[in-house]
């Protein structure tokens, strides 16, 4: 990449990170909740991330013509959603790490119960944020998306993906590369899938576009969770 091309290009992940955490923050701050709650909350959303989900979930909408007052939505769901992942895959009946983006993870920090219940908490918000009247949005879509939304989280994605990573780690289990894509899939190529195809959504995409986006962001959480690996 240019040099010019990848200082932009590294610019614009920090303006629109630092645009969403404002937005997380006031958004989280606003929240009737008892106060640790809420600190776990707090403590897990802005402990650092590049955001690249949502980024991309952003850049695809503004293809579109996408205002940022709608597609902030998503996006917020979507980092909730994720951080939501990162908090129960830290826990000890998981993968029993101490150590999240630099920092302790959330049941260390604060205690088991409190992690679960601040992680449940994210995951319900999120789904907030999709029904919430500021979503301007036809309501079609909105239930289109709260749909995408759930399969790309619940068993049918990141859960799934959690469920079959773990049973990966059994030692009598027989690793194969099918299923290596499988969970891959699942764990992570659905969930950015999921940002490709809102700004699709959002943008009255036809059913081909929509697919392609689909397909496209599938690809990008290939590409992802294989550097990851």
């Amino acid at each position: 990449m240019d040099p010019k091309n990848k200082e932009n290009f590294l610019s614009s992940i920090k303006n629109h990170r630092i645009l969403l955490n404002s937005n997380l923050e006031k958004t989280l701050k606003a929240l009737r909740a008892p106060k640790e709650l809420k600190d776990v909350m707090l403590y897990s959303v802005l402990s650092g991330g590049k955001r690249i989900r949502p980024y991309i979930l952003a850049e695809t909408s503004k293809l579109y013509g996408i205002k940022s007052s709608i597609y902030k939505h998503p996006c917020m769901a979507v980092e909730l959603a994720h951080c939501f992942s990162l908090i129960f895959d830290d826990l000890p009946c998981m993968d029993n790490d101490e150590l999240r983006r630099g920092k302790p993870t959330v049941h260390l920090a604060f205690n088991e119960a409190n992690a679960l219940l601040g992680g449940a908490s994210l995951l319900v918000y999120a789904f907030k944020i999709l029904s919430l009247k500021s979503f301007k949005i036809e309501n079609k879509k909105k239930i289109e998306i709260i749909n995408k939304f759930s399969d790309a989280i619940g068993a049918e994605g990141v859960l799934s993906g959690q469920y079959l990573d773990l049973e990966a780690e059994k030692s009598n289990f027989k690793l194969t590369m099918k299923k290596y894509l499988v969970i891959q899939e699942k764990k992570t190529s659905l969930l950015l899938a999921f940002c490709t195809l809102v700004a699709g959504i959002l943008g009255n995409a036809s059913i081909k576009e929509q697919e392609l986006l689909f397909e496209f962001g599938l690809l990008i959480g290939r590409i992802f969770q294989t550097q990851d690996d």
